[in-house]
């Protein structure tokens, strides 16, 4: 997080302060938006290995497939009872 804060810093407020438009809240929104749109979908991490944000996101979230081990020992789903079931 602290580090977030000093990019902020050194990034995007000083491009406030020196376009002159952190006076204006309808301008300082707007830049703001733009900027944390740019920090988490653009701008490369070094902390992620060059990736940003969502990619990052992406990569941790999406589904990893099953090892062969498990795909070649299960055997489908089998009726208990009568009724069927997938364990």
């Amino acid at each position: 997080v602290e580090r977030s804060h000093r990019v902020d810093n050194e990034e995007f407020y000083r491009l406030l302060d020196k376009d002159g438009v952190s006076d204006d809240i309808h301008v300082f929104n707007k830049k703001l938006r733009e900027w944390e749109n740019y920090y988490n979908h653009h701008r490369p991490h070094g902390g992620l290995g060059g990736q940003t944000p969502f990619e990052r996101l992406l990569e941790r979230t999406r589904p990893k497939p099953l090892p062969k081990s498990l795909l070649t020992t299960w055997a489908g789903p089998r009726r208990i009872g009568g009724a069927r079931c997938a364990a």
